[in-house]
Parts: C-alpha cells; sequence; structure tokens
C-alpha cells in the first residue's frame, strides 16, 4: 500500500531454525518499515487518507482484515487524540481573548 508500511511479508522456503526473523514458524521477510516511507499523520485529514487506503488493501485482499483493524483502531485513536488537541487549542485561546 502506497505510504503505510505493510504488515511483515512472509515466506515458508526459508529454514525457519536458523532464521533470526522466524515467528511461528512463519519467515519474516520485511520485518521494519524503510525509513524513508515516513507517513504524515499530523491532521485528522491525514489519518482519514490512511484509514481509507487500509481499507481499500484489505477489501482488495492485499492485507489481512484482522492487520486492518488493528491499523484502523490506531489511527482512530490518533485521530481522536488529534481531535482533542484541536480543542484543546480553541478552548485556551477562547480564555485567554476572555481575560
Amino acid at each position: 500500500m502506497t505510504g503505510w508500511p505493510s504488515s511483515p511479508q512472509t515466506t515458508a522456503s526459508a529454514n525457519v531454525g536458523t532464521n533470526p526473523l522466524a515467528v511461528n514458524g512463519e519467515i519474516l521477510t520485511d520485518p521494519m518499515p524503510k525509513a524513508s516511507s515516513r507517513l504524515r499523520l499530523s491532521t485528522v485529514a491525514d489519518v482519514k487518507r490512511q484509514m481509507r487506503l487500509i481499507f481499500i488493501e484489505a477489501r482488495n485482499g492485499d492485507l489481512a482484515t484482522s492487520e486492518a483493524s488493528r491499523y484502523i483502531w490506531m489511527l482512530d485513536r490518533l485521530a481522536n487524540l488529534i481531535g482533542d488537541a484541536d480543542l484543546e487549542a480553541r478552548i485556551s485561546a477562547i480564555e485567554l481573548d476572555r481575560k
């Protein structure tokens, strides 16, 4: 998926016993996202865009729905925090104007 670190890819052909990236019999071939794949998640609109991309990837079968639901849950929490921070800043500005 464009802009979103995909879940680790697995292959069954590697030797599980000697591979340090083996987890429950699956070999992780790409355990970490690339450093250059930083996401822009500073606004609710940014988070919404990433949620849409994850939904599309899950709907197409490119991402397991269990992984997609975890990503969506985290993004939902992030969107709530961004909204709360925005409201806090607005309330502070109103309070300063009243003084």
